[in-house]
């Protein structure tokens, strides 16, 4: 009985272990998509003004 116990508290740790991990890995993907958008509407920004002038 306690080893189903621990069992089930180890399978929930590692559940919430990983929800935990899944969540950072989408922040951090999260930053790199506006990190490479801001890059990119500089980079077009920049192209615009030179050609325009």
């Amino acid at each position: 009985m306690a080893r189903e116990q621990d069992n089930r508290r180890d399978v929930d740790e590692l559940r919430q272990r990983h929800r935990h991990e899944e969540e950072e890995h989408d922040k951090a993907a999260t930053t790199t998509q506006i990190v490479v958008l801001v890059v990119i509407l500089g980079i077009v920004g920049t192209l615009a003004y030179y050609l325009s002038t």
